[in-house]
């Protein structure tokens, strides 16, 4: 081999020893980043939808013929407004027919009215009542008056007799004491009969007053049935009133027409639904979070909205409601998972969202305004301590740090860096303490 291939091969070899050199020793260049004050928020991150707060279904409120309804899906209704009506007219007969049936019972009462016994002849008989009563007492007491007369008269005649027989006193006084004896047994048949008079008496007067009470009684029955018909048919004009005050249907609450179940004047059953409408700045938003998420929510807890359907706006609402039980989901990539239903509102005025769009969630848990922050994606565990790759003198060096609150974007840095830290921003297995690096700008 000649000297000058020799030296043409040890050329070779310095320069690929110079090229080896050059770069085992030449910097990386890598993104870094400066630790900065920021703010940081623990969120739960999650697609929601919107919905309406709540959906009011019109129906009929009787049975009837509804109008022709001239509202369509997308017209907008105030509270109170009439959105349908009910043709009225076979009310309206009917209530006037039932009013005339109770004219015509009134005057059957005014015939009932004329026929009873007029006071005056009620009072007359109870007064021959109470006559009769009396003369039949007054007979009573003059009977038993009488019969106490004739037992002393027949206690002096039985005297006289045997007084008479023993000689002791004259015919004459005897005979006195015997028309004494007979007339007291005459006056005591006379008060008998008068007293079976009176008690007869009295039996017709009571007969004749019960006659007539009887008549009263009789019309006070026939007057309270026509009384009951009455008010048998005032109730049917009350109920027939109120489906009546039904046959103007209106809007429980403003808001916009979503569908419209008829077009052309129809005969319905009560019950039937007519429209649907709600109002479309009660929209709330709803999400089913993971179960094991749904530990640290609570309800009044800020939710940043965000999505296509937002135009690039952001918005800001609260976590209304928590449902209480959980459901299983099967997520896009097939796995079963446990899922709690959540409700977000927002003040939608403005936002002029429409129901069942897709928007962006996050519920924030906690916040850390002015911190020390950097990128997520800068920390990494190592040996089970959070730790991140910084550059010093040139060369890369693994610095343990203590994180806060920590979410998809930013870290909060509670101890191991300062502001003047120059951390490597995305940090890959590649990348080890010891190595020469520079940053590739100036962060």
């Amino acid at each position: 081999m000649t000297m000058k291939r020799w030296l043409g091969i040890g050329l070779l070899v310095v320069l690929v020893g110079a090229g080896w050199v050059w770069v085992e020793t030449r910097p990386l260049v890598v993104e870094t980043c400066r630790p900065g004050p920021g703010t940081v928020q623990e969120y739960v991150a999650e697609d929601g939808k919107t919905r309406l707060d709540e959906e009011y279904v019109i129906t009929m409120p009787i049975n009837g013929r509804v109008r022709r309804i001239e509202l369509d899906e997308g017209d907008r209704v105030t509270s109170g407004q009439m959105v349908a009506s009910i043709d009225d007219f076979a009310l309206r007969r009917e209530i006037e027919k039932l009013g005339a049936k109770i004219e015509e019972t009134k005057s059957w009462i005014e015939g009932v009215d004329k026929a009873k016994p007029k006071r005056e002849e009620i009072e007359a008989a109870r007064l021959n009542v109470a006559r009769a009563q009396l003369a039949l007492e007054t007979c009573r007491r003059e009977t038993s008056v009488t019969q106490i007369n004739l037992a002393e008269a027949e206690r002096e005649f039985r005297r006289m007799k045997n007084l008479l027989a023993d000689g002791v006193v004259q015919q004459a006084q005897y005979d006195e004491a015997k028309r004494a004896y007979d007339t007291s047994r005459e006056r005591l048949d006379t008060c008998g009969l008068a007293e079976e008079t009176s008690s007869r008496a009295l039996e017709i007067a009571r007969l004749d007053y019960d006659r007539i009470q009887r008549s009263v009684d009789d019309n006070e029955y026939q007057r309270g049935v026509y009384q009951a018909q009455i008010n048998q048919i005032k109730a049917q004009i009350a109920l027939l009133r109120d489906d009546l005050s039904k046959t103007e249907i209106r809007a429980p609450v403003g808001g916009v027409v979503l569908e419209k179940y008829l077009e052309d004047e129809q005969v319905l059953m009560a019950g039937a639904p007519l429209l649907k409408i709600a109002d479309m700045e009660s929209i709330e938003i709803e999400a089913d979070i993971l179960s094991e998420e749904v530990t640290g929510l609570e309800p009044g807890q800020r939710v940043g909205i965000t999505g296509k359907a937002l135009g690039g706006r952001t918005a800001e609402g609260r976590l209304k409601r928590i449902y209480p039980g959980g459901f299983k989901k099967i997520s896009a990539l097939g796995i079963e998972q446990q899922r709690v239903k959540v409700i977000v509102g927002f003040d939608n005025r403005d936002l002029g969202l429409r129901p069942y769009v897709s928007v962006d969630l996050r519920i924030i848990v906690d916040e850390h305004k002015g911190v020390l922050t950097v990128p997520e994606q800068a920390v990494f565990k190592s040996s089970d301590t959070w730790s991140v790759l910084v550059i010093e003198d040139s060369r890369l060096a693994l610095r343990e740090i203590e994180i806060g609150l920590r979410n998809d974007e930013v870290a909060e840095i509670v101890r191991g860096l300062t502001e003047d830290d120059l951390v490597v921003a995305e940090p890959t297995n590649d990348l080890q303490p010891g190595q020469r690096a520079r940053p590739a700008a100036s962060p």
